[in-house]
């Protein structure tokens, strides 16, 4: 499921993790600059673990199994999901494994690099 993702999402609580995201890119910027094309390195990536999930299996999420389902595939890269508790920790494992593979050059830039990109691990996108 995608959300709206307004460029100023206001004190509305359900939009609190763009304040923490923008807070936290803000804070590091200086030394890893948000990901917009070029070398990978010393960047940071905006990732969508839905589409990392759907693009490593070629196959959209059942309805109502999303979590099963991003296990499944951290389990198909060898990444051990027991110890992830929470939905959280699931989708936190896929942003790695995303970030792994785009520095194996496993990675297609969505999006316009004025405004930002978002990161998916592979490469090129199916059709």
């Amino acid at each position: 499921m995608a959300f709206c993702t307004p460029t100023d999402p206001g004190d509305h609580a359900f939009y609190r993790w763009m304040r923490v995201g923008f807070a936290v890119f803000s804070g590091i910027a200086d030394r890893y600059p948000n990901y917009r094309g070029g070398p990978i390195r010393h960047t940071a990536l905006e990732v969508f673990p839905e589409a990392s999930a759907t693009l490593l299996t070629g196959t959209l999420c059942p309805r109502g199994q999303k979590i099963l389902f991003r296990r499944a595939v951290l389990r198909a890269h060898n990444i051990d999901e027991n110890l992830l508790g929470s939905i959280d920790a699931v989708d936190a494992a896929l942003a790695a494994l995303t970030g792994l593979r785009a520095l194996e050059g496993q990675l297609t830039a969505v999006g316009d690099p004025a405004e930002g990109v978002i990161v998916v691990p592979v490469a090129p996108l199916p059709t």
